[in-house]
């Protein structure tokens, strides 16, 4: 008993000491820059610090996405290789090399889903610029409904800082929650005039408002952090691929990140205006057996889409999203369900489906699968549609 209590103090002490080191860091660390939200937070994280490091400033940014990577001041990346699931002392490692580094700025995606760890991330990093790209009804398995995960995102903000935010919905309640933490609010469509800036064609527009409007506070002139940002896109970014099959033009946009309803409503109306509208939509739907509502949710959603040719059904929740496929009038000869040998062949397969001039939008989640299948189109070399066109 009395090793358990030496092991206890011990072990509290190791907590005190490792609690004043991070904050010791984070202090030497000038501007902090913490990026939240449901979707699109890996790329403003990105787009965020390339326009940073434009300007001169040491930027460290890190990316927690489905590939968690570092972002070095000289623009390289390095991948994390995580031997165990995701924790928040990851943060804790990247501060400290910002420190060790000395960093002018930190961008952080936040990697934090349950409201508690939220919170906690926020208290310890204590970001002077805290940005929330939207809400979205997302991961209801750990927070709940969308109302919850409102109330969950406005308590992470923190005090005396400035939030900046392009969502509209609820852009009230997170007004009211800044303004209760002495923290100021900026609304991103009317802190800078957009209208001079030519956006690609293959990103999301909020993505890159976002982010100049966070670069505009860090005192960076748009068109200074403008140019690095677009210019990363053309070199990164990779949303809409087409290639040529016998008779027929097969173009496929990855949207797999984009896994809530209504942000997969926006994306396919996005995408639809940009190419003049879709003869044969195509859902290709990467699902997760972690996420069992999402597909309910999901699948109920696709039984909506008037001019849809058919579902490819990849992931590991298959039998079950089928199932409430077909119940919500989705006829079973639309479904094709694809194993790892079609997805490594992707090209080919997607080339075998009836229709011309098809559209193909994979949407649900990048991981595993999807993952897969990205990388497959790369390896298949095909032509890209980007800042060229």
């Amino acid at each position: 008993m009395t090793l358990f209590f030496v092991l206890v103090i011990f072990s509290f002490i190791l907590l005190i000491a490792e609690y004043w080191n991070i904050r010791r860091c984070v202090n030497k660390i000038p501007l902090r820059i913490l990026v939240n939200g449901t979707r699109g937070k890996s790329s403003v994280t990105k787009y965020i610090a390339a326009g940073l490091r434009i300007a001169d400033k040491r930027t460290i940014g890190k990316i927690t996405g489905i590939i968690p990577t570092i972002i070095y001041p000289d623009g390289s990346e390095k991948i994390i290789k995580r031997i165990a699931p995701a924790r928040i002392q990851e943060q804790f490692k990247v501060i400290r090399l910002a420190s060790k580094l000395s960093a002018d700025c930190l961008v952080l995606e936040c990697m934090s889903i349950t409201p508690a760890l939220q919170k906690l991330e926020t208290t310890i990093f204590r970001p002077n610029i805290f940005v929330i790209t939207n809400i979205r009804d997302d991961h209801r398995e750990q927070i709940g409904n969308e109302q919850e995960q409102v109330i969950s995102l406005c308590e992470a903000i923190p005090s005396n800082s400035i939030v900046v935010t392009d969502e509209k919905k609820y852009l009230s309640e997170i007004e009211a929650s800044a303004k209760s933490k002495n923290s100021s609010l900026i609304y991103v469509e009317d802190s800078i005039n957009f209208k001079n800036i030519d956006i690609p064609t293959n990103v999301l527009e909020s993505n890159i408002k976002i982010a100049l409007a966070v670069c505009k506070l860090a005192k960076i002139e748009k068109e200074k952090s403008g140019k690095p940002v677009l210019e990363m896109i053309k070199n990164f970014e990779e949303l809409l691929f087409e290639f040529p099959f016998v008779d027929k033009k097969i173009r496929f946009i990855n949207g797999f990140a984009v896994n809530d309803v209504p942000s997969s409503q926006e994306f396919i109306d996005y995408w639809e205006k940009k190419l003049g509208g879709f003869r044969h939509l195509n859902i290709i739907f990467n699902s997760r057996s972690d996420r069992p509502l999402r597909s309910l949710v999901f699948a109920k959603w696709i039984g909506t889409i008037k001019n849809l040719n058919g579902v490819i059904l990849i992931g590991s929740h298959i039998p079950r999203f089928r199932l409430e496929l077909i119940r919500n009038g989705i006829k079973s000869q639309k479904i094709t369900v694809w194993g790892k040998s079609k997805i490594k062949s992707v090209q080919e397969n997607l080339g075998k489906i009836a229709g011309t001039d098809l559209v193909f939008i994979g949407l649900g989640n990048i991981a595993g699968d999807g993952l897969l299948l990205i990388n497959s189109l790369k390896e298949n070399a095909l032509v890209r549609i980007d800042n060229a066109n």
